[in-house]
């Protein structure tokens, strides 16, 4: 791919901005660098970075499935039926990654209610 993502026809390079952020500069500094960008346009590279890596993980999840076929039994106190064995490392290792619940539900092949329920089960353990 030899594109260059541009942030806002600024001349800007995402990958410029990401790569000053990974060096530890604050947004004034990037600013200064470059005036044609907002400090709104710092934070959509910044989260365009972050759901391009979760949409890898999630990509990665999907082709791996670890616990398909390996099945437990529900932790007690939360949905009924079961869960497979890894379901439920994967979907707190997915919420602390910042999907939401119904990208996880989608992913688990669960519904909303059962995710939020086993959320809530492991805060209170």
């Amino acid at each position: 791919m030899n594109e260059r993502l541009e942030i806002r026809k600024t001349g800007v390079s995402i990958l410029d901005v990401l790569d000053l952020l990974g060096r530890g500069c604050d947004y004034n500094l990037i600013l200064r660098q470059y005036p044609a960008l907002t400090s709104a346009d710092i934070a959509r590279a910044a989260r365009m970075a972050h759901d391009l890596i979760l949409g890898r993980l999630m990509v990665d999840l999907l082709l791996k499935c670890p616990w398909r076929g390996l099945e437990q039994t529900a932790p007690a106190g939360t949905v009924s039926g079961t869960w497979k064995e890894g379901e439920i490392s994967e979907l707190v290792r997915l919420h602390r990654y910042g999907a939401s619940v119904s990208l996880i539900a989608r992913l688990l092949r669960r519904t909303t209610p059962e995710i939020r329920a086993a959320l809530n089960e492991r805060r209170r353990t």
